[in-house]
């Protein structure tokens, strides 16, 4: 009896582990995803002719919790999410975010001065752009969306000079992960420009400012 309950015990664990072997060899394989920086003759058409000597921080950026996993998110409805075990990012996505903000703003100033957060104490900063991500995923309509907050802070970048909030939506050019991903970053793009045209205003002001108060002296 013993030696039967036995063998029917043994026979139960060996099913079991064949069945998860049997499920693990079935799963698809894991692919990660990185955002990517515009190119760089994209960023060269809107560079400025004059190279300005600021340093700018990128950071910090903050993202909807819903955002904040390594899995990657798509939009199913109104109030729906699909989250993908076996589609990820590759690496800490808030870090990609600034990583790429950072290229691509330093690419359209025709600057290497462009830091992102935490960078070190020894580094002077003149500029720093913080930004809070509300959206920022694809949806059922072949589009990524994304909405954010975001400041340009002066003075060392401690004094908020400028507060804006940003809607963005780039159509999705294929199928698969690949061009979904290739969207973001198109978007990311989007606000690269944005963040730049409003620096490129902002320090404009500041140096028409210094010159009329050099005039006056």
């Amino acid at each position: 009896m013993i030696k039967h309950v036995l063998y029917r015990y043994t026979m139960v664990k060996l099913s079991v582990l064949l069945l998860i072997l049997v499920g693990c060899a079935s799963s698809p394989p894991t692919r990660f995803y990185t955002l990517n920086s515009m190119a760089a003759s994209d960023a060269t058409q809107q560079s400025t002719s004059e190279k300005r000597e600021i340093s700018i921080g990128i950071g910090p950026i903050e993202i909807s919790d819903y955002l904040d996993r390594p899995q990657i998110v798509t939009g199913v409805g109104v109030n729906e999410f699909r989250i993908s075990e076996f589609d990820r990012w590759a690496g800490n996505i808030r870090h990609n975010i600034s990583t790429v903000l950072a290229e691509n703003m330093g690419g359209l100033l025709s600057t290497d001065k462009v830091y992102v957060y935490p960078w070190k104490q020894s580094v002077q900063i003149n500029y720093r752009i913080e930004a809070t991500i509300i959206r920022f995923h694809g949806m059922s309509d072949n589009n990524v969306i994304m909405k954010t907050h975001w400041t340009i802070l002066g003075e060392d970048g401690k004094k908020p000079l400028l507060f804006r909030l940003s809607n963005y939506s780039e159509q999705i050019d294929g199928k698969g992960y690949d061009a979904l991903i290739a969207a973001h970053s198109r978007v990311l793009a989007h606000l690269s420009r944005d963040i730049t045209a409003a620096l490129k205003t902002l320090v404009q002001k500041a140096q028409d400012s210094e010159k009329r108060m050099t005039i006056d002296d």
